[in-house]
């Protein structure tokens, strides 16, 4: 495999090209480390050596950092570490080998999702960002067996619209159920609970 190419990328990434492909990408001491300039030629073996003892540890390393920070899902990981210039067969043994000590889990991402969000937000809401997330559709079936999701942040969320009033004109009524429908709740749920907290004054015109 010939080097046709060595390009620097950011302030320390050099982009390695084997036979006119990106193939990875090393810092400027790994370079020399493994002796490895444009026109030269690697062996399968050195190739070999480079992918599993510097990029692939590489690669583990940038998913750890990541996780540092907070529970991911597979895609968002994947995402992160494509940014960062890692090709997907190093992707993939990485993303095997944090599913094989649980370092990420999407059943459990989910599960935290739902206990951090459940009574703040809707159940649109944590669909959305779930199938944002990547979240295979097996996992998301644990959001259709929670019961009445919706009624808890329904209530906060009206509640604090209403902010402590007795009465409100029809117009506002529409201006909160619009604005909490755009959250994700459903229109006639909301209407519900507003007009269990509140009386709706209807303002009719005076004939002439």
């Amino acid at each position: 495999m010939e080097v046709t190419d060595i390009v620097k990328y950011g302030k320390y990434k050099y982009l390695v090209y084997l036979n006119m492909e990106f193939a990875f990408w090393l810092s400027w001491k790994e370079l020399y480390f493994w002796k490895i300039q444009k026109g030269n030629n690697l062996t399968q073996l050195q190739y070999d050596k480079i992918m599993k003892e510097t990029v692939l540890e590489k690669c583990k390393r940038k998913a750890f950092a990541y996780l540092q920070y907070g529970d991911c899902t597979e895609l968002e990981l994947r995402t992160k570490l494509k940014r960062q210039k890692y090709i997907d067969p190093i992707i993939d043994q990485v993303i095997d080998y944090l599913y094989q000590y649980a370092y990420i889990d999407d059943q459990r991402y989910v599960e935290n999702f739902l206990l951090a969000y459940k009574n703040t937000k809707s159940k649109r809401w944590m669909e959305m960002r779930l199938k944002q997330k990547g979240i295979p559709k097996e996992w998301m079936e644990l959001l259709e067996k929670e019961d009445n999701m919706d009624e808890v942040p329904l209530r906060k969320e009206i509640k604090k619209k209403v902010k402590g009033r007795s009465t409100i004109g029809f117009k506002e009524q529409q201006r909160i159920l619009a604005s909490v429908c755009r959250k994700g709740f459903s229109f006639q749920k909301a209407k519900e609970v507003l007009q269990e907290q509140v009386t709706v004054k209807y303002e009719f015109s005076k004939e002439c």
